[in-house]
């Protein structure tokens, strides 16, 4: 739940800060409406927001901007980027407070960094004036600002943190962001069709069918089957039972046997997910620990995190060849209406 709530804001990140006046082909462009966190997604980002200060200053903003998410957005990332010593006065940026913020990663992308800092400065009295267009309670400078990096880092990305994929090779080629009165495509999957959606890619359960009905005894016991609790109680018996997380402490590493008997691509595949879904926890167990559900949080957390990951870099032999399915990896929207 909160990682797709923070997929959400970068969506909204994007959205509120991607400049205009980007490449323009008429032809063919991307909607950042359906692809923002697919594009943000293209590199590989290491951390720049001290998470503690950033949820801290979330929380705050939060509470004062109740039911309107996007003052709470612009204003958590105005008060992290002044905690954090990036932003003084009105647009003033730190340069050197950025590049010793990144100190800790490889070169290649300390250098990307950097370059992109470099170049939002010097575009930020248009950034700013962007800025001044929109009427938010705290200024959007900060969070234009860093969308502004996020795009170049993507654009300059270093290959080896570089995600192929149909829309990240649009990206690489140049393609556009489309404009509002401009529609990503024509052909889109109808709501008709997107039932299918989510058994594109076959996946192997990691428990046995056994250790499933028992959990399923288990939770039914106690929490109405089909409520979305229900989802939350089993998901922690399952995986307590597999001996991953016990309470709020994951280890995820317990999973690696039951994976032993997969085919070698969907097997590692999975590894990815276990590895990448560890690191996950670690960056937001203090939120997580936050969530108040009547079972812990960390299962179904978990369990969502690893399928997602697992659909995301399905291997091509568990990948349905149907209609729906080819046209999920071409990167075809899904139909508004």
């Amino acid at each position: 739940m909160y990682h797709h709530h923070r997929v959400a804001l970068l969506i909204g990140f994007l959205l509120l800060g991607f400049p205009s006046d980007w490449k323009i082909q008429a032809d063919d462009c991307i909607d950042l409406k359906v692809y923002a966190s697919t594009v943000a997604g293209c590199c590989h980002h290491e951390a720049f927001m001290d998470t503690e200060t950033f949820d801290s200053c979330f929380k705050t903003t939060e509470d004062q901007h109740t039911e309107q998410n996007v003052q709470s957005v612009v204003c958590a990332f105005d008060c992290s980027y002044r905690q954090m010593g990036i932003l003084h006065g009105e647009d003033e940026i730190d340069l050197e407070t950025i590049n010793t913020r990144q100190a800790a990663y490889d070169g290649a992308y300390q250098e990307t960094i950097a370059n992109a800092a470099n170049y939002c400065i010097a575009v930020k009295d248009k950034i700013r004036q962007r800025a001044e267009r929109v009427s938010t309670t705290c200024s959007s400078f900060a969070v234009k600002f860093h969308a502004c990096l996020v795009m170049e880092v993507v654009l300059h990305c270093p290959a080896e943190r570089w995600n192929d994929s149909p829309i990240c090779a649009k990206v690489k080629s140049g393609t556009p962001i489309c404009k509002s009165s401009q529609k990503s495509s024509s052909n889109c999957i109808t709501k008709r069709q997107q039932f299918e959606i989510p058994s594109c890619c076959q996946m192997e359960p990691l428990a046995s069918m056994d250790l499933l009905t028992k959990c399923e005894e288990v939770t039914a016991a106690d929490t109405n089957p089909g409520t979305d609790m229900y989802d939350v109680c089993l998901q922690k018996c399952i995986y307590e039972e597999l001996g991953a997380i016990d309470g709020f402490e994951a280890h995820l590493e317990k999973l690696y046997p039951l994976v032993e008997g997969f085919p070698v691509d969907y097997r590692n595949t999975v590894h990815m997910a276990i590895d990448e879904c560890s690191k996950l926890v670690r960056k937001l167990k203090k939120r997580i620990e936050r969530i108040d559900t009547k079972c812990e949080f960390l299962g179904i957390f978990v369990d969502r995190c690893l399928r997602m990951f697992i659909y995301d870099k399905c291997p091509t032999a568990r990948w349905s060849a149907s209609m729906v399915c080819t046209k999920v990896r071409q990167g075809v929207p899904e139909c508004a209406d």
